[in-house]
Protein backbone atom coordinates (compact mmCIF):
# COMPACT_ATOMS: atom_id res chain seq x y z
CA UNK A 1 0.00 0.00 0.00
CA UNK A 2 1.86 3.42 -1.00
CA UNK A 3 0.88 6.66 0.99
CA UNK A 4 1.20 9.70 -1.09
CA UNK A 5 4.46 11.46 -0.10
CA UNK A 6 5.76 9.02 2.23
CA UNK A 7 7.01 6.45 -0.07
CA UNK A 8 9.98 8.57 -1.86
CA UNK A 9 13.13 7.69 -3.91
CA UNK A 10 16.67 7.04 -2.21
CA UNK A 11 18.00 10.62 -3.84
CA UNK A 12 21.14 8.97 -4.74
CA UNK A 13 20.02 6.24 -6.80
CA UNK A 14 17.95 8.60 -8.41
CA UNK A 15 20.48 11.01 -9.22
CA UNK A 16 22.26 7.88 -10.78
CA UNK A 17 19.55 6.81 -12.67
CA UNK A 18 19.07 10.17 -14.67
CA UNK A 19 21.26 12.29 -17.08
CA UNK A 20 21.17 15.51 -16.28
CA UNK A 21 20.80 18.37 -18.88
CA UNK A 22 18.52 16.79 -21.36
CA UNK A 23 14.48 17.01 -21.51
CA UNK A 24 13.02 14.17 -21.58
CA UNK A 25 11.67 13.26 -25.10
CA UNK A 26 7.78 12.33 -26.20
CA UNK A 27 5.83 10.62 -28.69
CA UNK A 28 2.69 9.70 -29.05
CA UNK A 29 1.63 5.87 -29.16
CA UNK A 30 -1.74 5.05 -29.07
CA UNK A 31 -2.81 8.16 -28.20
CA UNK A 32 -0.81 7.79 -24.70
CA UNK A 33 2.09 10.10 -24.59
CA UNK A 34 5.25 7.65 -23.87
CA UNK A 35 8.22 9.66 -22.24
CA UNK A 36 11.47 8.21 -24.02
CA UNK A 37 14.14 7.51 -23.02
CA UNK A 38 12.36 6.41 -19.70
CA UNK A 39 15.88 6.66 -17.73
CA UNK A 40 15.26 10.51 -18.21
CA UNK A 41 12.01 11.14 -16.86
CA UNK A 42 12.82 11.84 -13.41
CA UNK A 43 14.62 15.16 -13.14
CA UNK A 44 14.58 16.71 -9.53
CA UNK A 45 13.27 19.85 -11.27
CA UNK A 46 10.79 21.60 -9.18
CA UNK A 47 9.71 24.05 -11.77
CA UNK A 48 9.38 21.34 -14.55
CA UNK A 49 7.25 23.29 -17.43
CA UNK A 50 3.60 21.79 -18.20
CA UNK A 51 4.51 20.38 -21.51
CA UNK A 52 7.58 18.01 -20.33
CA UNK A 53 5.21 15.98 -17.85
CA UNK A 54 3.34 13.20 -18.90
CA UNK A 55 0.09 11.90 -17.46
CA UNK A 56 1.19 9.06 -15.43
CA UNK A 57 -2.21 8.03 -14.70
CA UNK A 58 -2.94 7.84 -18.65
CA UNK A 59 0.31 5.79 -18.71
CA UNK A 60 -0.54 3.08 -16.29
CA UNK A 61 -4.21 2.81 -17.04
CA UNK A 62 -2.78 1.31 -20.66
CA UNK A 63 -0.57 -0.90 -18.24
CA UNK A 64 -3.52 -2.54 -16.91
CA UNK A 65 -5.67 -2.24 -19.93
CA UNK A 66 -3.20 -4.45 -21.76
CA UNK A 67 -3.07 -7.17 -18.94
CA UNK A 68 -6.69 -7.29 -18.21
CA UNK A 69 -7.71 -7.52 -22.00
CA UNK A 70 -4.88 -10.73 -22.15
CA UNK A 71 -6.37 -12.02 -18.73
CA UNK A 72 -10.15 -12.07 -19.76
CA UNK A 73 -9.18 -13.92 -23.16
CA UNK A 74 -7.37 -16.84 -20.74
CA UNK A 75 -10.60 -16.81 -18.60
CA UNK A 76 -8.61 -15.27 -15.58
CA UNK A 77 -10.20 -12.43 -13.28
CA UNK A 78 -8.33 -9.60 -12.37
CA UNK A 79 -8.44 -7.27 -9.18
CA UNK A 80 -6.92 -3.88 -8.68
CA UNK A 81 -5.27 -2.61 -5.41
CA UNK A 82 -6.30 0.54 -4.94
CA UNK A 83 -5.44 3.84 -7.08
CA UNK A 84 -8.86 5.98 -6.93
CA UNK A 85 -7.74 8.08 -10.00
CA UNK A 86 -7.94 5.21 -12.24
CA UNK A 87 -11.41 4.92 -12.49
CA UNK A 88 -12.71 8.43 -11.63
CA UNK A 89 -11.41 11.22 -13.27
CA UNK A 90 -9.83 13.92 -10.56
CA UNK A 91 -9.60 17.78 -10.46
CA UNK A 92 -5.69 16.75 -11.28
CA UNK A 93 -6.25 14.81 -14.32
CA UNK A 94 -8.57 17.66 -15.59
CA UNK A 95 -5.95 20.51 -14.94
CA UNK A 96 -3.63 18.25 -16.66
CA UNK A 97 -5.75 18.42 -19.58
CA UNK A 98 -6.76 21.90 -19.67
CA UNK A 99 -3.21 22.88 -19.94
CA UNK A 100 -1.14 19.85 -21.66
CA UNK A 101 -4.48 19.11 -24.48
CA UNK A 102 -6.69 22.57 -24.84
CA UNK A 103 -9.02 22.32 -27.19
CA UNK A 104 -9.21 18.39 -27.63
CA UNK A 105 -12.25 16.72 -26.40
CA UNK A 106 -12.18 15.00 -22.96
CA UNK A 107 -14.45 13.80 -20.39
CA UNK A 108 -15.63 15.75 -17.82
CA UNK A 109 -14.08 15.54 -14.36
CA UNK A 110 -16.09 12.84 -12.13
CA UNK A 111 -16.33 10.56 -14.84
CA UNK A 112 -15.45 7.17 -15.33
CA UNK A 113 -12.82 5.50 -17.35
CA UNK A 114 -14.73 3.01 -19.03
CA UNK A 115 -11.78 1.39 -20.90
CA UNK A 116 -10.80 0.59 -17.15
CA UNK A 117 -13.51 -0.46 -15.78
CA UNK A 118 -13.91 -2.98 -18.11
CA UNK A 119 -10.52 -4.55 -17.77
CA UNK A 120 -10.72 -5.29 -14.19
CA UNK A 121 -12.93 -7.17 -12.34
CA UNK A 122 -12.63 -5.77 -8.61
CA UNK A 123 -10.99 -3.72 -6.58
CA UNK A 124 -9.02 -4.25 -3.58
CA UNK A 125 -8.94 -1.23 -1.00
CA UNK A 126 -6.50 -0.63 2.18
CA UNK A 127 -8.02 1.07 5.33
CA UNK A 128 -11.64 2.45 3.85
CA UNK A 129 -12.52 2.60 7.23
CA UNK A 130 -9.09 1.94 9.33
CA UNK A 131 -5.55 1.90 8.96
CA UNK A 132 -4.83 3.79 5.71
CA UNK A 133 -3.18 6.70 8.13
CA UNK A 134 -1.32 4.02 10.69
CA UNK A 135 -2.18 0.79 12.09
CA UNK A 136 -5.26 1.53 14.39
CA UNK A 137 -5.89 4.18 13.09
CA UNK A 138 -9.33 5.64 11.17
CA UNK A 139 -8.71 6.30 8.02
CA UNK A 140 -8.68 10.32 7.36
CA UNK A 141 -12.44 11.81 5.87
CA UNK A 142 -11.04 13.23 2.60
CA UNK A 143 -8.71 9.98 1.76
CA UNK A 144 -11.88 7.64 3.23
CA UNK A 145 -14.77 9.60 0.98
CA UNK A 146 -12.11 8.71 -2.14
CA UNK A 147 -12.07 4.75 -1.54
CA UNK A 148 -16.11 5.05 -1.09
CA UNK A 149 -16.54 6.89 -4.16
CA UNK A 150 -13.92 4.35 -5.84
CA UNK A 151 -16.18 1.27 -3.73
CA UNK A 152 -19.37 3.13 -5.10
CA UNK A 153 -18.90 3.42 -8.74
CA UNK A 154 -17.09 -0.22 -8.48
CA UNK A 155 -20.59 -1.60 -7.34
CA UNK A 156 -22.66 0.23 -9.14
CA UNK A 157 -21.01 -0.99 -12.81
CA UNK A 158 -21.12 -4.98 -11.08
CA UNK A 159 -17.49 -5.25 -10.20
CA UNK A 160 -16.51 -6.52 -6.81
CA UNK A 161 -15.12 -4.55 -3.76
CA UNK A 162 -12.29 -6.54 -1.24
CA UNK A 163 -11.60 -4.54 1.62
CA UNK A 164 -8.24 -4.73 4.08
CA UNK A 165 -8.89 -2.43 7.42
CA UNK A 166 -5.83 -2.94 9.70
CA UNK A 167 -6.43 -2.48 13.62
CA UNK A 168 -6.81 -4.78 16.46
CA UNK A 169 -9.72 -3.56 18.19
CA UNK A 170 -12.91 -5.57 18.72
CA UNK A 171 -15.62 -2.56 18.21
CA UNK A 172 -13.55 -1.81 15.02
CA UNK A 173 -13.71 -5.32 13.72
CA UNK A 174 -17.68 -5.15 14.51
CA UNK A 175 -17.97 -1.75 12.66
CA UNK A 176 -15.97 -2.91 9.08
CA UNK A 177 -18.53 -6.14 8.98
CA UNK A 178 -21.56 -4.29 9.60
CA UNK A 179 -20.56 -1.64 6.99
CA UNK A 180 -19.02 -4.26 4.73
CA UNK A 181 -22.19 -6.39 4.94
CA UNK A 182 -24.48 -3.50 4.23
CA UNK A 183 -22.34 -2.19 1.15
CA UNK A 184 -22.13 -5.77 -0.20
CA UNK A 185 -18.42 -5.75 0.33
CA UNK A 186 -15.87 -8.61 1.16
CA UNK A 187 -13.98 -7.52 4.46
CA UNK A 188 -10.50 -8.56 5.70
CA UNK A 189 -9.49 -7.22 9.19
CA UNK A 190 -6.02 -7.53 9.32
CA UNK A 191 -4.53 -7.85 12.88
CA UNK A 192 -0.85 -8.27 12.72
CA UNK A 193 -0.21 -4.59 13.73
CA UNK A 194 2.66 -4.32 10.53
CA UNK A 195 -0.05 -4.01 7.89
CA UNK A 196 2.21 -6.35 5.67
CA UNK A 197 -0.45 -8.84 5.07
CA UNK A 198 1.80 -12.00 6.01
CA UNK A 199 -0.19 -13.70 8.59
CA UNK A 200 -3.39 -16.43 8.38
CA UNK A 201 -5.39 -15.93 11.52
CA UNK A 202 -6.16 -18.42 13.86
CA UNK A 203 -10.11 -19.01 13.93
CA UNK A 204 -12.76 -20.09 11.44
CA UNK A 205 -13.56 -17.33 8.49
CA UNK A 206 -15.76 -14.14 9.00
CA UNK A 207 -18.85 -15.82 7.04
CA UNK A 208 -17.90 -19.03 6.26
CA UNK A 209 -19.66 -21.09 4.16
CA UNK A 210 -19.32 -23.84 1.80
CA UNK A 211 -20.89 -22.87 -1.39
CA UNK A 212 -18.57 -23.40 -4.68
CA UNK A 213 -16.78 -20.12 -5.85
CA UNK A 214 -15.92 -19.44 -9.41
CA UNK A 215 -16.22 -15.87 -9.54
CA UNK A 216 -14.99 -12.90 -7.07
CA UNK A 217 -19.01 -11.78 -7.30
CA UNK A 218 -19.60 -14.86 -4.92
CA UNK A 219 -17.21 -14.36 -2.32
CA UNK A 220 -18.33 -13.49 0.82
CA UNK A 221 -14.91 -13.82 2.62
CA UNK A 222 -11.43 -13.64 1.57
CA UNK A 223 -7.43 -13.91 2.77
CA UNK A 224 -4.91 -11.57 1.38
CA UNK A 225 -1.74 -13.50 2.28
CA UNK A 226 1.48 -11.95 0.65
CA UNK A 227 4.01 -13.84 1.92
CA UNK A 228 4.75 -16.98 3.81
CA UNK A 229 7.83 -16.06 5.63
CA UNK A 230 6.47 -16.56 8.81
CA UNK A 231 6.57 -20.06 8.43
CA UNK A 232 9.34 -22.22 8.92
CA UNK A 233 8.62 -23.74 5.46
CA UNK A 234 6.93 -23.76 2.40
CA UNK A 235 4.91 -26.64 2.87
CA UNK A 236 3.78 -24.98 6.18
CA UNK A 237 2.53 -21.92 4.54
CA UNK A 238 0.89 -24.04 2.15
CA UNK A 239 -0.48 -26.80 4.49
CA UNK A 240 -1.66 -24.09 7.00
CA UNK A 241 -3.59 -21.97 3.90
CA UNK A 242 -4.83 -24.88 2.31
CA UNK A 243 -6.79 -25.94 6.20
CA UNK A 244 -9.03 -22.81 5.49
CA UNK A 245 -12.68 -21.89 4.44
CA UNK A 246 -11.91 -18.44 3.05
CA UNK A 247 -13.81 -18.27 -0.26
CA UNK A 248 -10.28 -16.40 -2.36
CA UNK A 249 -7.07 -16.56 -1.28
CA UNK A 250 -4.64 -13.51 -2.56
CA UNK A 251 -1.29 -14.62 -2.41
CA UNK A 252 2.03 -13.94 -3.83
CA UNK A 253 3.39 -17.14 -4.64
CA UNK A 254 7.11 -17.02 -3.64
CA UNK A 255 8.78 -17.59 -0.39
CA UNK A 256 12.08 -16.48 -0.13
CA UNK A 257 12.83 -16.60 -3.95
CA UNK A 258 11.10 -19.83 -4.21
CA UNK A 259 8.14 -20.13 -6.41
CA UNK A 260 5.16 -22.02 -5.29
CA UNK A 261 4.18 -25.14 -7.67
CA UNK A 262 1.55 -25.79 -10.02
CA UNK A 263 0.66 -28.75 -7.37
CA UNK A 264 0.17 -26.20 -4.84
CA UNK A 265 -1.80 -23.86 -6.18
CA UNK A 266 -4.00 -26.84 -7.11
CA UNK A 267 -4.55 -27.70 -3.30
CA UNK A 268 -5.05 -24.45 -2.22
CA UNK A 269 -7.73 -23.96 -4.60
CA UNK A 270 -10.24 -26.58 -2.02
CA UNK A 271 -11.06 -25.32 0.83
CA UNK A 272 -10.92 -27.53 4.10
CA UNK A 273 -14.60 -28.30 3.67
CA UNK A 274 -14.14 -29.89 0.36
CA UNK A 275 -15.56 -27.14 -1.99
CA UNK A 276 -13.96 -24.83 -4.89
CA UNK A 277 -12.28 -21.36 -4.06
CA UNK A 278 -10.51 -18.85 -6.05
CA UNK A 279 -7.01 -18.34 -6.09
CA UNK A 280 -5.19 -15.09 -7.37
CA UNK A 281 -1.47 -14.32 -7.59
CA UNK A 282 -0.11 -11.12 -6.81
CA UNK A 283 1.43 -8.98 -9.63
CA UNK A 284 3.35 -5.86 -8.86
CA UNK A 285 2.82 -3.69 -11.92
CA UNK A 286 5.02 -0.28 -10.74
CA UNK A 287 7.61 -1.77 -8.75
CA UNK A 288 10.17 -4.17 -9.06
CA UNK A 289 11.91 -6.46 -6.15
CA UNK A 290 15.19 -7.34 -5.87
CA UNK A 291 14.14 -10.75 -4.49
CA UNK A 292 12.51 -11.96 -7.48
CA UNK A 293 13.62 -14.73 -10.28
CA UNK A 294 13.91 -11.72 -12.67
CA UNK A 295 16.90 -9.52 -10.88
CA UNK A 296 19.98 -9.76 -11.60
CA UNK A 297 23.28 -8.98 -9.58
CA UNK A 298 24.03 -6.28 -11.74
CA UNK A 299 20.95 -4.17 -11.72
CA UNK A 300 21.34 -1.00 -10.19
CA UNK A 301 19.20 2.68 -10.72
CA UNK A 302 19.50 3.17 -14.70
CA UNK A 303 20.30 -0.64 -15.42
CA UNK A 304 17.73 -1.60 -17.01
CA UNK A 305 16.91 1.70 -18.07
CA UNK A 306 13.47 1.44 -16.41
CA UNK A 307 14.83 0.96 -13.03
CA UNK A 308 14.95 4.20 -11.32
CA UNK A 309 15.46 3.98 -7.39
CA UNK A 310 14.69 2.17 -4.46
CA UNK A 311 11.71 3.21 -2.09
CA UNK A 312 12.99 4.21 1.32
CA UNK A 313 10.75 2.45 3.18
CA UNK A 314 11.80 -0.90 0.78
CA UNK A 315 15.03 -0.96 -0.35
CA UNK A 316 13.75 -4.26 -2.04
CA UNK A 317 11.15 -2.33 -3.72
CA UNK A 318 12.83 -0.12 -7.27
CA UNK A 319 10.59 2.38 -8.88
CA UNK A 320 10.17 1.15 -12.27
CA UNK A 321 9.09 3.65 -15.46
CA UNK A 322 6.04 1.11 -16.09
CA UNK A 323 5.29 2.71 -19.24
CA UNK A 324 9.05 1.43 -21.01
CA UNK A 325 8.37 -1.28 -23.64
CA UNK A 326 10.94 -3.42 -21.72
CA UNK A 327 9.18 -3.42 -18.56
CA UNK A 328 5.86 -4.19 -19.93
CA UNK A 329 7.59 -7.28 -21.40
CA UNK A 330 9.13 -8.32 -18.30
CA UNK A 331 5.70 -8.23 -16.66
CA UNK A 332 4.01 -10.36 -19.73
CA UNK A 333 6.64 -12.68 -19.00
CA UNK A 334 5.73 -12.83 -14.76
CA UNK A 335 2.18 -12.92 -16.28
CA UNK A 336 2.12 -15.56 -18.12
CA UNK A 337 4.51 -18.04 -15.36
CA UNK A 338 1.96 -17.11 -13.30
CA UNK A 339 -0.75 -17.99 -15.30
CA UNK A 340 1.46 -21.69 -16.10
CA UNK A 341 1.13 -22.18 -12.25
CA UNK A 342 -2.44 -22.04 -12.83
CA UNK A 343 -3.85 -19.38 -11.03
CA UNK A 344 -7.65 -18.09 -11.00
CA UNK A 345 -6.07 -14.81 -12.19
CA UNK A 346 -3.99 -11.64 -10.55
CA UNK A 347 -4.17 -9.17 -7.91
CA UNK A 348 -2.27 -5.85 -9.73
CA UNK A 349 -0.52 -4.29 -7.33
CA UNK A 350 1.40 -1.12 -6.95
CA UNK A 351 -0.73 0.38 -9.37
CA UNK A 352 -0.89 3.28 -7.55
CA UNK A 353 2.95 3.82 -8.74
CA UNK A 354 2.03 7.10 -10.25
CA UNK A 355 1.61 8.99 -7.48
CA UNK A 356 5.14 8.86 -6.77
CA UNK A 357 5.72 10.74 -10.18
CA UNK A 358 3.12 12.98 -9.57
CA UNK A 359 4.74 14.12 -6.86
CA UNK A 360 7.96 15.16 -8.06
CA UNK A 361 6.40 16.81 -11.05
CA UNK A 362 3.30 19.11 -9.14
CA UNK A 363 1.14 20.77 -12.14
CA UNK A 364 -0.60 23.31 -10.07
Amino acid sequence: MMRRREMMLGCAALLAAVRPGRAAAEQLVGGRVIPDPPSQILRDVPDTPIEKIPNFRRLMRGVVRELGDVAHKRGLQVLVRNAPEMLVKDRLEALWEEKREPGQPHTPQGSLFEDYLAAVDGVMIDGLICGYGGFGQPTPNDQSARFWELAGQMKKAGKSVFTVDYSKDKAMAALVRKRARQAGFVPYLDTGGDETLKQVPSGRAWDERSEHIDHVSEARNWLPCFGGEAFHSRQAWIDRLAATNYDVLVLDPFRNGEALSKADIDALKVKVMGTRRLVLAVLPVGIANADRWYWKPDWRAGNPSYLLGPLEEDPKAWLTTYWAGEWEKLLGTYFNGLADLGVDGFLLDSVDAYTLFEDRYPID
